[in-house]
């Protein structure tokens, strides 16, 4: 996260949530200090939206992300995010989206609804619910979301893959289950990853080269193509110009066995 002012205004966006909810536990609804620190969220937004068109919080093995990276440890640390983190855990929110288009009631509804324990709401039913309910449409509980942790892994909401394995699915080489298959198109989104993992196959394909025939290769090469089109929302010319930017920094080896 290079963007220090807009991390500045995450963590007092926080801040201020954790300050209305403990608000909401202490004093009766509609009570000013409920109201004031609601106006103030209200207030902080548009600072926030200027650099994102959606903030995010997440969580991942007891450490809160925002925009898919983790905070800096120092404001791990604070008593505001430990507190976010507490009712996430509690209302076992992965993670959070708050819309560009998200209005005042509906964050008023949102705050209002966690405040509470689950327990104190599990007769109205999930979290999910009970924000459809109140018709909040532009804060989303558990959208995909994912944080790179290094080269060759990455993670979405909590399920962690290395870019190797990621090409053993696309090149058919183990089931695509639904939940591989949602979280695939995440990552797709991305045509840095796309071009590392497509690297990765292909380099797979340079193994398998030493024991099969080339029809065979030809075969699996195919098929992993059009692993390719099934996870990737992009545009046909979008996606071959992904593959081809990975071809053409290749090395020779890799580059004949694409062409073979």
């Amino acid at each position: 996260m290079n963007d220090d002012k807009l991390l500045k205004n995450a963590v007092d966006l926080i801040v201020l949530i954790n300050t209305t909810i403990n608000n909401i536990r202490l004093y009766p609804s509609g009570s000013e200090l409920i109201v004031s620190a609601i106006n103030r969220i209200d207030a902080l937004l548009p600072a926030l939206f200027k650099s994102v068109e959606a903030i995010e919080f997440g969580e991942f093995e007891r450490t809160v992300l925002f925009q898919g990276e983790p905070l800096p440890e120092k404001d791990q640390k604070k008593p505001p995010v430990q507190s976010l983190l507490k009712v996430m855990l509690e209302w076992k929110i992965r993670s959070i989206t708050f819309q560009k288009e998200v209005s005042k009631r509906e964050f008023s509804g949102f705050i209002q609804t966690v405040a509470k324990t689950p327990e104190e709401k599990k007769d109205e039913g999930a979290l999910a619910q009970l924000i459809s309910d109140q018709k909040i449409t532009h804060i989303k509980i558990d959208k995909k979301i994912y944080v790179e942790l290094g080269a060759d892994q990455s993670i979405v909401a909590g399920l962690s893959i290395k870019d190797e394995d990621i090409a053993k699915y696309i090149l058919g080489d183990q089931p695509l289950t639904d939940e591989i298959l949602e979280s695939l198109r995440v990552f797709a989104k991305d045509p840095e990853w796309m071009a590392r993992v497509f690297t990765s196959g292909v380099s797979q394909l340079m193994e398998s080269s030493k024991e099969h025939h080339s029809g065979d290769l030809s075969a699996t090469f195919a098929r992993m193509m059009a692993s390719f089109e099934t996870i990737s929302d992009s545009e046909q010319s979008a996606l071959s110009e992904t593959i081809l930017s990975a071809i053409t920094d290749m090395e020779d080896e890799a580059f004949l066995t694409v062409l073979t």
